[in-house]
């Protein structure tokens, strides 16, 4: 499956006395990078992102591609966007294989980058260079998709040969339109484009005359690697290297925020899917945070004075998820803006945390969907415990339950796995802090959010004990993160109502009783703070991602936000 694999040295282009880009690509992330860094590189010659590597959502072309490729076509439909998949796939099998490719790897990665150097073959047919700028815009949203990757930053380098004298129309029109994808409102700060047309050199002073193919000059492949590497570190919030040659990179994230000689103030986001964000960002209707933004004019801080989502250079926000103890994967980690297709309450915290602090602000989200606190998120210390005649399982017992005088028989999952999990993924960012927020070289864990509850629901047995267990996760997640005086905030299920009976209504009792203000638990006064949402709920439940309704996610976001500054001034 895999052509070549091993150490970074030349010989990974099309032949094995060659290379490409990944050379200088690779040698620049290998030096700016602590961890391992592995390289998939997926590359054929004469193919079109027209046809050949065409996106899912770019559809069928609307106009003829010749009578004996519209024939082809008709006989086999997969031809369109076969590259397309191919890469996906050989990069998922890449990811799979990481033991075998990455020697004493334990199979863990963050999904870190996205370099893409293409385009002759669309540059050589004008209906295809016309519409390269919005198929290039759909690959790299459907890429971030297929590969579950909200934000990946994204590298174009610009096809670029004949270099700076070039005056063909269709070149040019097509060097435009890459370089018009990075500027998208959308893609600011996780798109960069870089200028490749100084790093042309003529037949004379090259090994052969093929313009299409770089002239092979090895010093141009390997300029225009690093180029994408230094512009893939911007990216990733990596300081620049002093020897890299110039390139045009697109606008990008500050490379490093102000005040980060204070340590930074880390606040970590746990729950279950309505933690991760379902509210849709794009569309003229009502639902939307584009239509809320911009027909309702709320959430003004959003958008700046030419109405393009702003982005904050003191906070930084950093998505990765894992499923239990599995391989982490990383979604987000970027400065704090609108981006990808749906939005959590990431936004609402973030920017009342920015206007209150005087200190650079990291909110960290961990977390996954489809998880109860009684089971998956069960924390360390939670005891086994009877009822009706079962055990019920405590902290790392496997399966949940089993009948009393019986030898539980373990499942590949136990009692608080998730918890692990989420708890050290966070660690794992941590610990590398400066990669995940530029100039940073300590920090501080002062605050937890918390949104959660729906599985709990249910399930009876977890709902009656759903009050001890958040109790426990308080106190643990604040032992876990030596951050004993870091402050809690809770919120409800948006659907419950005060007063509401069942499950349901066990469980907003619970996350009420926690709310140091009420006294129950005297040492979460002052520190520990529910927010009810039933009021900010814009229709839903929280089993159906509240319809997926952004002013839900933005104002719970808020509301959130606004009782943490809240405990944070409490004296």
């Amino acid at each position: 499956m895999f052509d070549r694999n091993g150490p970074l040295i030349p010989g990974y282009g099309a032949g094995r006395d060659v290379y490409g880009p990944e050379l200088g690509f690779g040698w620049v992330m290998g030096d700016a990078l602590d961890e391992p860094v592995l390289l998939i590189k997926c590359a054929w010659g004469g193919k079109s992102l027209a046809v050949d590597f065409r996106p899912p959502s770019a559809g069928r072309p609307s106009y003829s591609l010749g009578a004996n490729t519209d024939a082809a076509l008709a006989a086999d439909p997969s031809i369109l966007g076969k590259y397309y998949r191919e890469t996906l796939a050989l990069t998922k099998a890449a990811l799979a294989d990481l033991k075998n490719l990455v020697p004493g790897s334990n199979g863990r990665y963050v999904l870190s980058g996205f370099g893409w150097h293409q385009g002759w073959n669309d540059r050589i047919n004008d209906k295809f260079n016309q519409e390269y700028e919005s198929n290039l815009a759909h690959f790299i949203r459907d890429m971030r998709r297929d590969l579950d990757a909200s934000g990946l930053p994204f590298v174009i380098a610009e096809t670029g040969m004949t270099g700076p004298d070039e005056k063909h129309p269709r070149a040019l029109s097509l060097m435009k339109a890459q370089a018009a994808v990075a500027e998208r409102p959308e893609f600011r700060g996780n798109i960069a484009f870089v200028g490749t047309r100084d790093f042309w050199r003529p037949a004379e002073q090259s090994p052969s005359g093929q313009g299409y193919h770089w002239n092979a000059n090895a010093e141009t492949y390997y300029l225009i690697g690093e180029a994408m590497g230094e512009a893939m570190k911007r990216l990733l919030g990596l300081p620049s290297s002093p020897r890299a040659k110039t390139s045009t990179p697109s606008p990008a994230a500050p490379a490093a925020a102000a005040g980060t000689d204070k340590p930074v103030q880390a606040y970590l986001l746990f729950g279950q899917s309505n933690m991760l964000g379902f509210g849709t960002v794009a569309g003229d209707r009502d639902g939307t945070l584009e239509h809320a933004v911009r027909a309702k004019g709320k959430y003004p801080y959003l958008v700046d004075d030419r109405g393009n989502w702003t982005m904050r250079d003191d906070v930084r926000y950093v998505r990765v998820m894992g499923s239990g103890t599995g391989p982490m994967k990383q979604f987000n980690n970027e400065w704090l803006t609108v981006s990808g297709r749906a939005v959590g309450p990431e936004l609402g915290i973030g920017h009342a945390l920015g206007d209150a602090i005087d200190a650079p602000v990291l909110i960290l989200k961990s977390c996954i969907g489809n998880r109860s606190l009684g089971w998956d998120l069960l924390p360390p210390g939670s005891k086994q415990f009877e009822e009706d005649g079962l055990v019920y399982a405590g902290y790392q017992d496997s399966p949940d339950k089993w009948k009393k005088g019986e030898t539980p028989a373990a499942i590949g999952w136990y009692a608080g796995m998730q918890y692990d999990g989420d708890v050290a993924n966070a660690k794992t960012v941590l610990a590398a802090l400066d990669r995940y927020y530029p100039g940073a070289t300590a920090y501080e864990v002062a605050g937890f959010f918390w949104w959660q509850g729906d599985k709990d629901r249910y399930n009876a047995v977890h709902a009656d004990r759903y009050e001890e267990n958040l109790v426990r996760l308080i106190e643990q997640l604040r032992a876990d993160f030596n951050a004993p005086r870091a402050k809690f905030v809770c919120a409800t299920l948006g659907q419950t109502r005060k007063g509401a009976a069942g499950n349901d209504g066990k469980i907003l009792k619970a996350q009420r009783a926690v709310d140091g203000a009420r006294g129950k638990y005297p040492q979460f006064k002052g520190n520990v703070a529910t927010v009810y949402t039933h009021p900010l709920s814009h229709g839903g439940a929280s089993n159906s991602h509240y319809n997926k309704h952004a002013e839900t996610y933005m104002d719970v976001g808020e509301a959130m936000g606004e009782a943490m500054v809240a405990l944070l001034n409490h004296r």
